[in-house]
């Protein structure tokens, strides 16, 4: 007779979580995917300025490559 009780509360308790824990995870992956987006949007072009004042605009479709480098670090060099 006890058994049958605690058969009867926990059920319904593991249900309610299966739930909660399936509701939790679309909201989470919601989430990730709007931020996903807003990152793609703000990165639609690149703007960069030189030594000598020239600007540059890369956009998101070409490939480029930066070099990074101190006129102290001979591996740099």
């Amino acid at each position: 007779m006890k058994g049958s009780q605690n058969e009867k509360f926990i059920l319904p308790l593991i249900f309610i979580f299966l739930i909660g824990t399936f509701v939790f995870a679309k909201m989470l992956s919601r989430n990730v995917s709007k931020e996903t987006e807003a990152e793609k949007d703000l990165l639609e072009s690149i703007q960069l300025v030189d030594m000598n004042g020239n600007d540059y605009t890369f956009f998101k479709r070409k490939n480029i490559y930066i070099k990074f480098w101190a006129s102290w670090c001979p591996t740099c060099l």
